[in-house]
């Protein structure tokens, strides 16, 4: 964290510097006597967090507190006082201040408030990552609804005429040995799932769960080919986490059990 000190007397400023807990990565970006001075040198330095004495000419603290507040909101300001002044503090809150420490300054309260101030800031950063990676895969879907659905090889999917479709499709395929369902896709989509659900049975004349199974029934199928493998290993590997219901979809698909398909197999 960069870290802006203000305060009008020198010796206080360089107090603070030795005070500053050991292993925190930590870098005063630079010092100021007066509110005035530190707005200016917030808009250089865009320090993350303002370290600032209350009681300074030209403009206090609580008026720095408020700038700051207007100006830069995600900066974080820690405010100190000579003055056990309940009114200070309520002042000092009302502009988010997240720290209020009384002179003389305990080590590890000044701790605490650095602590704060970097939780508080990991919270912003994650916060702005999230919204990024929301942002980045709407356009994805916004360029994909305009452009059509390609598999990760660069082909084209072509099985339906609906792009929405075609992308249901392909994530099919790609992840039918992953534990699946439509709901999770509609979220993934930004769709209505039962939209979806309908939608899809519309353009391939099958339900969701019969296009996964017989994605699934057909892996299974190249599988059993390979000896070695156990029907129990074969199901997993599909995406079944029971047995026993692969053994019965297989059935059903198939008219047969796996262990009679590669029994049949080997005449």
């Amino acid at each position: 964290m960069d870290l802006l000190i203000v305060d009008d007397e020198a010796h206080i400023r360089t107090l603070v510097r030795a005070l500053l807990p050991q292993g925190m990565q930590l870098r005063v970006v630079g010092e100021a006597a007066n509110g005035l001075e530190a707005l200016e040198k917030c808009r250089r330095f865009k320090p993350h967090v303002v370290m600032t004495d209350i009681r300074m000419p030209e403009l206090d603290g609580l008026g720095l507190a408020e700038a700051i507040s207007n100006e830069f909101p995600l900066m974080q300001v820690i405010v100190v006082s000579g003055y056990d002044d309940f009114a200070y503090a309520c002042s000092a809150m009302r502009w988010g201040v997240i720290g209020y420490l009384l002179k003389p300054i305990d080590e590890n309260q000044l701790r605490d408030c650095l602590v704060k101030a970097a939780r508080m800031l990991k919270q912003y950063d994650d916060g702005r990552s999230q919204l990024a990676s929301a942002k980045h895969e709407l356009h994805k879907m916004q360029d994909f609804l305009m452009t059509g659905a390609t598999r990760s090889d660069g082909h084209a999917v072509s099985a339906v005429d609906s792009p929405v479709i075609q992308k249901v499709l392909e994530m099919i395929q790609e992840e039918y040995n992953q534990s699946i369902s439509l709901d999770d896709i509609a979220g993934r989509l930004y769709m209505n799932s039962a939209y979806l659900s309908r939608l899809f049975k519309e353009k391939t004349g099958n339900g969701f769960m019969e296009a996964l199974t017989d994605v699934r029934i057909s892996r299974a199928k190249t599988l059993l080919e390979v000896q070695v493998l156990k029907v129990k290993e074969v199901a997993e590997m599909v995406g079944y986490r029971d047995v026993s219901h692969f053994i019965s979809n297989f059935k059903q698909t198939t008219g047969v059990t796996p262990s009679e398909y590669r029994a049949a197999l080997n005449k």
